[in-house]
């Protein structure tokens, strides 16, 4: 047997000492940590858009969320990008009435009552 098959052969997972494992066999790991750290990471209120703003009061999870704030949009014909205060105030009856689908009616109401909160201090 060769000296460079021996060396792979006591080298590999049966051979291994006990201990932390070397970070050389994270490095394919690391850039996906570091990216989906990135993707996760909505910044800061200031740079938060409204519709973000309004799917995070909602009290949906963010699974069902963007998608419904989405949809009682587009029920008054404003579509995301174009979303504003008014957009919001105008499909305020259309959201509730979507998480009514999710939520117990008292928590239909906080949310809405966060959401409109939200909405008028927004002027």
């Amino acid at each position: 047997m060769s000296c460079a098959r021996t060396e792979r052969i006591r080298t590999g997972p049966r051979f291994r000492t006990p201990g932390p494992t070397p970070l050389f066999e994270y490095e394919n790991i690391v850039p996906w940590i570091l990216l989906c750290s990135v993707l996760v990471d909505r910044g800061g209120a200031e740079t938060q858009s409204l519709f973000e703003e309004i799917v995070e009061l909602s009290g949906l999870s963010m699974i069902f969320a963007r998608g419904t704030v989405r949809r009682a949009l587009s029920d008054v014909g404003v579509t995301v990008p174009e979303a504003n205060r008014a957009g919001f105030i105008r499909a305020m009856p259309a959201l509730k009435a979507r998480l009514a689908a999710f939520l117990p009616p008292p928590d239909v109401a906080a949310a809405a009552k966060r959401i409109e909160a939200r909405l008028n201090e927004r002027r």
